[in-house]
């Protein structure tokens, strides 16, 4: 398994970004533009191992795989002060 860290960075407005490399010299993202690749990489993935599945069971059928919907869970740590 490949791991990646990624740094914080001012963005506009004193913002906090995630600076992504991978997208070029000094290219940034909005947490919720981290949060979006994110899901369409997990769609793609899960897309992708449920047409393995479908071909496997159903040998030469070659209909497209449509994933309409996702739950994503992340655990949160929130401490006492936090909760008020």
């Amino acid at each position: 398994m490949r791991r990646r860290s990624y740094g914080l960075v001012q963005g506009p407005g004193g913002r906090v970004e995630v600076a992504v490399p991978a997208l070029g010299p000094g290219r940034s993202l909005a947490p919720q533009e981290a949060s979006a690749h994110l899901l369409r990489h997990l769609v793609g993935r899960a897309r992708a191992f449920l047409e393995r599945q479908r071909r496997q069971a159903a040998e030469g059928a070659d209909e497209e795989v449509e994933v309409s919907g996702c739950v994503a869970v992340a655990e949160a740590i929130v401490v006492t002060t936090e909760r008020a």
